[in-house]
């Protein structure tokens, strides 16, 4: 989600890994990160977002910068548990919308069209690179990828958690 936000809006991955590193423990609030499009929740939306989302604005807009917690996500495990459906939007061969078909009663004719993410990796890897090639390229890219893997740790066990839910 993080990097379809980067190409999709185009905010300067340059300034978004500097207040990354920088703002640690500090307020999200007030920190501007030019874009084009659509990006209402600013900061929040690099920092374990699906977790923020689920505990609702006050947790979106107020917690610090890398200072959610495990309350937050066992409320936003919480809060899945309550739903009808979870879909998943990157699972192999692109959206599923079987399961929202069959409780709403809609046809299925549509069903089995994959619905596909309309950005390359390649994109996504070339705004992680910042216009370098080779060696430099591929260290700014592993460090990049490092630090928002540092800003999704709950939200990939949310993911996890989602899985399970839908298995049982």
């Amino acid at each position: 989600t993080m990097l379809s936000t980067l190409v999709n809006n185009a905010v300067p991955a340059d300034l978004l890994f500097d207040v990354l590193e920088k703002r640690r423990g500090r307020s999200i609030r007030n920190v501007s990160l030019p874009h084009r499009g659509f990006l209402n929740d600013g900061l929040g939306h690099f920092d374990n977002y699906l977790v923020r989302s689920l505990n609702g604005r006050q947790v979106m807009r107020d917690v610090k910068l890398g200072e959610v917690t495990e309350a937050h996500l066992d409320a936003a495990i919480r809060r899945l548990e309550a739903f009808d459906v979870i879909l998943f939007m990157e699972e192999e061969g692109g959206l599923d919308t079987v399961p929202l078909r069959r409780l709403r009663g809609w046809p299925e004719r549509d069903a089995d069209a994959p619905r596909r993410n309309a950005h390359s990796s390649d994109s996504k890897r070339d705004v992680l690179a910042g216009g370098l090639a080779g060696d430099a390229a591929d260290a700014l890219v592993e460090k990049r990828l490092a630090i928002l893997a540092s800003h999704a740790t709950l939200d990939e066990r949310l993911f996890a958690a989602a899985k399970d839910l839908v298995a049982r």
